[in-house]
């Protein structure tokens, strides 16, 4: 799998994640085989080589910081799936799996770190309520600076997407 700290995530080769991208979980293969596995997946998924830039970077990026604030907002996750998709940046279902966009590789790291705690403390309120947004705030203090960036800036980013 992907090295991400003491966690590995492994490819799921037999099922492709739905509107494009590919699917990661905890636990799993060596590196060797995940090289063997992902170029397909990169390819077939994702139309230019920009694109599969991105999401191999999404790949060593994102574990990283579910790792870090997992823990600080008090839950745990499902499989991550990371796509390219022109209308979300992430989102979380209710079975504890997240997605990410891989063009948050474009986004400064604070943005990539508000959206991966955005969509984790969805894991304790699934919705956008005072009491999802404080937790969010608890977690990150300055998130509003970042999701108003997010919201200035990134359709720049979700516009570099082929039709």
């Amino acid at each position: 799998g992907i090295a991400a700290g003491m966690m590995h995530y492994t490819l799921v080769t037999c099922v492709p994640a739905m509107h494009g991208g590919f699917l990661l979980y905890n636990g799993g293969f060596t590196a060797c085989l995940l090289c063997i596995l992902v170029v397909p997946f990169l390819e077939r998924f994702f139309k230019t080589k920009e694109e599969r830039a991105l999401a191999k970077a999404a790949l060593e990026d994102i574990p990283k910081r579910l790792e870090k604030f997992a823990p600080l907002v008090g839950v745990t996750y499902g499989r991550v799936t990371i796509r390219n998709q022109r209308t979300r940046w992430g989102s979380c279902s209710a079975k504890g799996n997240l997605n990410f966009n891989c063009l948050l590789m474009l986004c400064p790291e604070a943005v990539r770190d508000y959206v991966v705690v955005h969509e984790l403390c969805h894991r304790k309120e699934m919705n956008h309520s005072a009491k999802f947004w404080a937790l969010v705030r608890q977690t990150m203090p300055d998130y509003e600076i970042w999701r108003k960036w997010l919201r200035s800036e990134g359709n720049t980013m979700i516009g570099r997407l082929p039709e």
